[in-house]
């Protein structure tokens, strides 16, 4: 699944504006949504392999899913229909190269994604009552390891 996703998701929500500046190339922004005619939507995410942000472009169609006839593929509206959690998921998997590349991953993964920021840290138990802090630089080698957009394909 893309818990991993929304969660980072959910975290992002609670800093005021974070969610509308991931928006903020949205003609209009996205208050005045709907609009007559087909609707687009400008996300603003970052390009792991550069450290760029990108605009991905997408439109207010979302995917159903076959499985559950009346449910969407990926996350619900909210119970007031809100739908920007459905755009963000659908243009994060469009940034990602497809659905499939973002089923399974990390929360940190997700985080530098949405906000660009290079230094994410996972607390991990390392099996013998300790813990380990684990992160995206290598001291060893006094480098940032390499990354993709799909979590599948930064490790090799």
């Amino acid at each position: 699944g893309n818990c991993w996703l929304l969660s980072a998701i959910s975290a992002l929500a609670e800093f005021d504006g974070a969610v509308h500046k991931l928006f903020a190339n949205t003609s209009g922004g996205i208050e005045d949504m709907p609009r007559e005619g087909p609707n687009e939507y400008h996300v603003t995410l970052y390009d792991l392999s550069t450290w760029e942000p990108v605009d991905v472009v997408i439109d207010e169609r979302l995917a159903a899913n076959a499985q559950n006839p009346g449910k969407l593929l990926g996350a619900a509206p909210s119970d007031d229909g809100e739908l920007w959690v459905c755009y963000l998921e659908k243009a994060f998997a469009v940034h990602c190269g497809g659905w499939d590349e973002i089923n399974g991953g990390q929360c940190t993964h997700a985080w530098s994604i949405l906000t660009g920021c290079r230094q994410t840290y996972e607390i991990r138990a390392a099996g013998d009552g300790t813990y380990q802090c684990l992160g995206k630089y290598n001291p060893n080698e006094d480098k940032w390891e390499a990354q993709a957009n799909s979590i599948k394909k930064s490790f090799p």
